[in-house]
């Protein structure tokens, strides 16, 4: 296993076990599906363990369902934030206080052709007051969630529907195929909505899958979303800014001494490279899609750009009139 990489799936966890009710620090890296099985050492796959957990893993008595739920509450987690407070006096009072509600929502099927199908998707509906139509917000998530469910049972039967049988043709009973979904919301306050949808799949291929699904949104009259050219007095050098910030940061933490080509071809000053950004107060958070930096061992890493790396190309009015946080009084002296 390349040592970037296994140092990369311990990062994720802390140098702890990723199972929450252990965080043993007595950790290495395994294989979420036997590498017998995959054949390939892939990020997504891979997920840190303590001596004891790896036993029970290999005994089934913690089966790959919940290991991948495991993968995905490490992965649910923003990217660290640094505590940064202004000295400046503002006379902006701060608007972070949630003033809109929510309720969990939750799609639990199992399915049963060739093989079995679990689908765990939790996700949010939202009743915000004084916003206008909430379904401006709750209907883009739900088309989102049926095409992932669609992508999910299409792919299973794609892999699957003749059957289950091994190089010598003997039948046998199939992996246990899933689709995991949870939410994260960055921001909701009076002036906006900032979250996303991360879904985990392993549709019984020999790569499991994940993808993010960020929303964001201007709270007004009627809700409209926010692109990150948005936040940007100048789009142009914000984004080269930007993909550079994030170059960097992906370079140090794969263990590069530069990116590869794959990376600064994935990561380029162009909006659509950015289209799963959130909102937070003292910086914005980017996910990147599964090989979207060309292999799909890098898995679908976030960066956290804290807002003073890109201040100089900020738009310090869209901040002031839409977020009205205090601290974001710099950007307008």
């Amino acid at each position: 296993m390349p040592e970037d990489l296994r140092r990369r799936v311990l990062f994720e966890a802390g140098h702890r076990c990723a199972v929450h009710t252990c965080k043993h620090t007595d950790v290495d890296v395994h294989h979420i599906i036997p590498y017998a099985q995959c054949q390939a050492h892939e990020f997504d796959n891979l997920i840190a363990l303590c001596p004891n957990c790896h036993r029970l893993a290999e005994k089934g008595k913690i089966d790959k369902r919940s290991l991948y739920q495991y993968k995905v509450k490490l992965s649910a987690y923003w990217p660290s934030q640094p505590d940064r407070l202004t000295t400046l006096e503002s006379n902006l009072e701060p608007e972070s206080e949630i003033i809109g509600r929510w309720k969990a929502a939750y799609v639990r099927e199992e399915f049963r052709s060739s093989v079995k199908s679990d689908i765990d998707i939790e996700y949010p509906i939202f009743d915000l007051p004084g916003i206008g139509s909430s379904a401006l917000v709750n209907a883009p998530l739900d088309a989102v969630i049926k095409r992932e469910i669609a992508w999910f049972l299409d792919t299973v039967k794609s892999v699957w529907d003749d059957g289950c049988f091994d190089e010598d043709g003997e039948a046998f009973s199939g992996p246990e195929c899933f689709l995991i979904g949870r939410y994260d919301i960055a921001q909701l306050t009076r002036k906006v909505l900032s979250g996303r949808l991360v879904f985990r799949a392993y549709p019984g291929s020999a790569y499991s899958h994940i993808s993010f699904h960020s929303f964001n949104y201007r709270l007004a009259a009627s809700p409209s979303p926010i692109g990150i050219c948005d936040i940007f007095s100048d789009p142009t050098e914000g984004l080269r800014k930007t993909s550079t910030y994030c170059l960097e940061n992906l370079t140090r933490c794969f263990g590069f001494s530069e990116p590869s080509t794959s990376m600064l071809e994935g990561i380029t000053p162009d909006p659509e490279c950015f289209t799963n950004f959130n909102l937070h107060r003292h910086g914005f958070s980017i996910d990147f899609s599964q090989g979207q930096l060309g292999c799909t061992g890098y898995g679908a890493p976030s960066v956290f750009v804290p807002y003073e790396e890109v201040e100089t190309f900020l738009n310090a009015a869209w901040f002031l009139q839409n977020l009205r946080w205090s601290d974001l009084q710099v950007w307008s002296e």
